[in-house]
């Protein structure tokens, strides 16, 4: 699919226009399949995000970072896609994060767990 076209992101969790669109062209059942496998890795890559911080793993915690940054974007989760890019960005510059940041980034997947629940079921 091409980029997030800036009218696409809203300020919503997740895109619904951006959704429609990938609903569009890849068809209901591949959507489904890739929101469910996105949706059951999810607790698991941000568990693994906070074990490699705790361990002071920075280069674990970046490579699970991109994983979901690009898996967010794929299915218009800037907000979240966001966060995790200036996580990233603060791991790479030997910065640890907050617990405020680390907070804010669960509490932003989780928004974005339930509506993308919400968002496809048939």
């Amino acid at each position: 699919m091409a980029g997030v076209q800036p009218s696409e992101t809203g300020d919503g969790p997740v895109s619904h226009a951006y959704l429609s669109r990938m609903r569009d062209a890849v068809g209901e059942a591949t959507l489904q399949r890739y929101a469910q496998g996105y949706l059951d890795l999810l607790p698991v890559r941000l568990a693994r995000i906070g074990r490699a911080i705790s361990a002071d793993e920075a280069a674990e915690a970046e490579h699970v970072i991109v994983d979901l940054q690009i898996s967010s974007k794929m299915l218009g989760a800037s907000r979240l896609a966001e966060k995790l890019a200036a996580l990233e960005s603060s791991l790479h510059a030997g910065l640890r994060p907050s617990a405020g940041q680390l907070a804010g980034i669960r509490a932003e997947a989780e928004l974005v767990a339930a509506t993308v629940r919400g968002l496809t079921r048939s």
